[in-house]
Protein backbone atom coordinates (compact mmCIF):
# COMPACT_ATOMS: atom_id res chain seq x y z
CA UNK A 1 0.00 0.00 0.00
CA UNK A 2 1.57 3.33 -1.15
CA UNK A 3 1.82 6.32 1.30
CA UNK A 4 2.99 9.77 1.22
CA UNK A 5 4.57 10.34 4.02
CA UNK A 6 4.95 14.30 4.96
CA UNK A 7 8.54 15.24 6.49
CA UNK A 8 6.17 18.47 7.81
CA UNK A 9 3.22 17.13 10.02
CA UNK A 10 1.56 20.69 9.37
CA UNK A 11 1.15 19.89 5.50
CA UNK A 12 -1.68 17.67 4.77
CA UNK A 13 -1.40 15.82 7.85
CA UNK A 14 1.51 12.74 8.81
CA UNK A 15 0.29 10.87 5.76
CA UNK A 16 -1.70 10.02 3.16
CA UNK A 17 -3.16 6.86 1.80
CA UNK A 18 -2.26 6.57 -2.21
CA UNK A 19 -5.51 4.17 -3.42
CA UNK A 20 -4.29 1.71 -6.91
CA UNK A 21 -6.21 3.21 -9.52
CA UNK A 22 -6.57 6.62 -9.15
CA UNK A 23 -4.58 9.59 -9.91
CA UNK A 24 -4.64 12.43 -7.10
CA UNK A 25 -4.36 16.30 -7.34
CA UNK A 26 -2.15 17.96 -5.49
CA UNK A 27 -2.36 21.39 -4.70
CA UNK A 28 -3.27 24.62 -2.37
CA UNK A 29 -6.72 24.36 -2.91
CA UNK A 30 -9.32 21.91 -3.98
CA UNK A 31 -7.16 19.01 -4.67
CA UNK A 32 -7.17 15.93 -3.07
CA UNK A 33 -4.03 16.46 -1.43
CA UNK A 34 -4.27 20.13 0.12
CA UNK A 35 -0.90 21.35 0.77
CA UNK A 36 -0.99 25.00 2.80
CA UNK A 37 2.57 26.43 1.57
CA UNK A 38 2.36 29.88 -0.93
CA UNK A 39 4.92 28.57 -2.91
CA UNK A 40 2.74 25.61 -4.26
CA UNK A 41 0.08 26.45 -7.10
CA UNK A 42 -3.79 25.67 -6.80
CA UNK A 43 -3.39 22.87 -9.30
CA UNK A 44 0.44 22.46 -8.61
CA UNK A 45 0.65 18.86 -9.63
CA UNK A 46 -0.71 14.69 -10.10
CA UNK A 47 0.39 11.32 -8.33
CA UNK A 48 -1.17 8.46 -10.09
CA UNK A 49 -1.03 4.85 -8.74
CA UNK A 50 -1.22 1.96 -11.32
CA UNK A 51 -3.23 -1.28 -10.75
CA UNK A 52 -1.40 -4.30 -11.20
CA UNK A 53 -1.19 -5.36 -13.96
CA UNK A 54 -2.16 -9.19 -13.62
CA UNK A 55 -3.72 -11.50 -11.46
CA UNK A 56 0.11 -12.98 -10.63
CA UNK A 57 1.10 -9.51 -9.83
CA UNK A 58 -1.95 -9.23 -6.46
CA UNK A 59 -0.16 -12.84 -5.72
CA UNK A 60 3.45 -12.35 -5.83
CA UNK A 61 3.96 -9.71 -2.39
CA UNK A 62 7.81 -8.59 -4.32
CA UNK A 63 6.06 -6.54 -6.79
CA UNK A 64 4.94 -3.31 -6.87
CA UNK A 65 2.76 -1.16 -8.80
CA UNK A 66 3.75 1.92 -10.89
CA UNK A 67 3.44 5.36 -9.40
CA UNK A 68 4.31 8.91 -11.25
CA UNK A 69 4.02 11.70 -10.74
CA UNK A 70 3.07 14.87 -12.86
CA UNK A 71 3.93 18.37 -12.26
CA UNK A 72 1.15 20.76 -13.84
CA UNK A 73 3.42 23.61 -14.91
CA UNK A 74 3.60 25.14 -11.06
CA UNK A 75 5.83 28.53 -10.75
CA UNK A 76 7.85 26.93 -8.40
CA UNK A 77 8.51 23.52 -9.24
CA UNK A 78 8.34 20.11 -8.16
CA UNK A 79 11.07 18.17 -7.40
CA UNK A 80 12.11 14.21 -6.70
CA UNK A 81 14.91 13.70 -5.03
CA UNK A 82 15.94 17.62 -5.73
CA UNK A 83 16.06 17.56 -9.87
CA UNK A 84 13.26 19.27 -10.87
CA UNK A 85 10.44 17.49 -12.74
CA UNK A 86 9.51 19.03 -16.29
CA UNK A 87 6.20 20.31 -16.73
CA UNK A 88 3.46 17.80 -17.97
CA UNK A 89 5.80 15.01 -17.93
CA UNK A 90 5.15 11.55 -16.17
CA UNK A 91 8.06 10.91 -13.83
CA UNK A 92 8.21 7.29 -12.45
CA UNK A 93 8.72 7.15 -8.79
CA UNK A 94 9.44 4.77 -6.12
CA UNK A 95 9.94 3.70 -2.81
CA UNK A 96 11.96 5.97 -1.02
CA UNK A 97 12.04 8.91 -3.03
CA UNK A 98 11.71 12.28 -1.61
CA UNK A 99 8.94 14.50 -3.69
CA UNK A 100 8.99 18.25 -2.92
CA UNK A 101 6.25 20.79 -3.95
CA UNK A 102 7.30 24.20 -4.56
CA UNK A 103 10.42 25.88 -3.17
CA UNK A 104 9.52 25.90 0.82
CA UNK A 105 9.64 23.03 3.20
CA UNK A 106 6.43 21.04 1.76
CA UNK A 107 8.38 17.46 1.32
CA UNK A 108 7.14 14.04 1.25
CA UNK A 109 8.40 10.87 0.89
CA UNK A 110 6.80 8.00 -1.45
CA UNK A 111 6.81 5.03 1.20
CA UNK A 112 4.82 0.98 0.43
CA UNK A 113 3.44 -0.16 3.41
CA UNK A 114 3.18 -4.12 2.77
CA UNK A 115 -0.18 -5.01 2.94
CA UNK A 116 -0.24 -9.09 2.53
CA UNK A 117 -3.66 -10.79 3.26
CA UNK A 118 -3.60 -14.77 3.80
CA UNK A 119 -7.21 -15.99 3.73
CA UNK A 120 -8.30 -18.81 5.66
CA UNK A 121 -11.24 -20.73 5.51
CA UNK A 122 -13.08 -18.75 2.93
CA UNK A 123 -15.04 -19.60 0.45
CA UNK A 124 -13.94 -18.92 -3.09
CA UNK A 125 -16.21 -16.29 -3.95
CA UNK A 126 -14.86 -14.17 -0.62
CA UNK A 127 -11.69 -15.13 -1.80
CA UNK A 128 -12.25 -13.22 -4.56
CA UNK A 129 -13.38 -10.11 -3.02
CA UNK A 130 -10.37 -10.15 -0.84
CA UNK A 131 -8.16 -10.41 -3.88
CA UNK A 132 -9.80 -7.44 -5.63
CA UNK A 133 -9.58 -5.08 -2.37
CA UNK A 134 -5.84 -6.09 -2.26
CA UNK A 135 -5.48 -5.40 -5.73
CA UNK A 136 -7.36 -1.74 -4.92
CA UNK A 137 -4.92 -1.29 -1.74
CA UNK A 138 -1.98 -2.31 -3.96
CA UNK A 139 -1.38 -5.08 -1.38
CA UNK A 140 -1.36 -8.98 -2.13
CA UNK A 141 -3.31 -12.28 -1.42
CA UNK A 142 -1.37 -15.24 -0.97
CA UNK A 143 -2.26 -19.10 0.10
CA UNK A 144 1.06 -19.10 2.59
CA UNK A 145 0.24 -17.48 5.77
CA UNK A 146 4.40 -17.64 6.21
CA UNK A 147 4.66 -14.34 3.93
CA UNK A 148 1.11 -12.67 5.40
CA UNK A 149 1.15 -9.67 7.20
CA UNK A 150 -2.69 -10.39 7.77
CA UNK A 151 -4.75 -13.54 8.20
CA UNK A 152 -8.36 -13.16 7.30
CA UNK A 153 -10.63 -16.18 8.53
CA UNK A 154 -13.82 -17.05 7.77
CA UNK A 155 -16.73 -18.00 10.47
Amino acid sequence: MWILQSTQTEHIGPFAWLICGKTFTVGRKDCDLIVEDKSVSRAHAAITVELPKTKADVRNPTTRTAVTLVDRGSKFGTFVNGARCPAEQPVAVKEGDVIKFGNRDSSFTLANLPTVFCPSSLPESEKSALRLLAMQLGGHSVDDAESATHLVMGE
